[in-house]
């Protein structure tokens, strides 16, 4: 029986991430990744810690890497510039890689095959938040999805794991897995994939990634 993982939720408060928690059991997740931690919620509910760094430079990327690594289950790096892109596609203690949401700066700071052939081979994965694919028109929308296609063509080309999360930061944005399955559709990822990016992927990189952390006290 498969597991349900939303990797990626980023709340505002400790009281908003015990009502998104509750909502996840709800919804038939049994496991999520948060980047504020909360205690006294539904104990059906495994919860990982997770941080998301923002850096521009590699020199500030890899002080937040030895400062963080053994505290938190998932770290994710947002790549704000191409130095940082390569520097998180080579380091082994980055499990995911996002890129800016904004479709302006996207056109910039992509998965470019230098940065993919850097993560191929490995257990790093690419991420794919949800909340990018509700946009507010039609014409942003469309911009979104298509540098996600190409950051995904890239990906597939290289055999990249690929991970689909809500990002959601209130419960209005949390989404059912078959919804999230749904939207991936916008991407023209088939179901059977999109559900293996919401279960099997994610847990082997918390599995993998406990079992470090374990080795390590």
């Amino acid at each position: 029986m498969r597991k349900y993982i939303d990797l990626h939720f980023r709340p505002s408060t400790p009281d908003k991430v015990k009502e998104m928690l509750t909502l996840a059991s709800e919804l038939g997740y049994g496991q999520v990744a948060s980047t504020i931690q909360a205690t006294g919620v539904d104990s059906r509910i495994t919860i990982a810690a997770r941080l998301d760094l923002e850096a521009k430079r590699s020199r500030e990327l890899l002080d937040a890497l030895n400062k963080s690594r053994r505290r938190f289950d998932i770290i994710a790096v947002k790549c704000l510039t191409k130095e940082v892109a390569r520097q998180a596609a080579k380091d082994d203690r980055v499990d995911i890689l996002k890129f800016p949401d904004d479709p302006t700066l996207r056109k910039h700071n992509w998965l470019d095959h230098h940065e993919a052939e850097l993560v191929e081979g490995t257990e790093r994965a690419y991420e794919v938040d949800a909340c990018d694919l509700i946009a507010n028109s039609p014409t942003h929308l469309a911009k979104v999805i298509n540098q996600i296609k190409r950051d995904l063509a890239v990906a597939a080309k290289h055999d990249i794991n690929i991970i689909l999360s809500s990002g959601a930061s209130t419960p209005l944005a949390m989404r059912e897995p078959r919804a999230l399955t749904a939207l991936a559709s916008l991407l023209d990822i088939e179901e059977d994939c999109a559900t293996d990016m919401i279960s099997t992927i994610p847990e082997a990189i918390l599995r993998r990634n406990r079992a470090k952390l374990e080795e390590e006290l």
